[in-house]
């Protein structure tokens, strides 16, 4: 039995399969950077408060902050995660 399929709907489908694994290989240190940019800017902040807080005390003013909680989120976590989106999209994708 011979199949014939469409040779446009085969490029386009090897085209969109390819866009995705391309994207996909791109998104995750993409993701990756992202949150541990995040992280790395609120140490910073934390840091940089805490500084702030040192000077000002050293000078005699003595101010009272709110301690905001700052969670570091596992950046390698969250870039593997986009592996089980990406799977869960794929999974759900018409049969050629």
């Amino acid at each position: 039995m011979i199949l014939l399929i469409n040779p446009a709907r085969a490029w386009f489908s090897m085209w969109f399969l390819v866009s995705i694994i391309t994207f996909g290989l791109a998104l995750l240190p993409m993701i990756y950077y992202l949150v541990e940019r995040r992280n790395r800017h609120f140490r910073h902040q934390k840091e940089l408060e805490d500084l702030i807080l040192t000077i000002l005390k050293s000078k005699g003013i003595n101010l009272t902050v709110e301690q905001e909680s700052f969670h570091e989120r596992n950046s390698l976590l969250w870039a593997s995660s986009i592996i089980l989106i990406f799977s869960n999209i794929c999974r759900s994708l018409p049969p050629l």
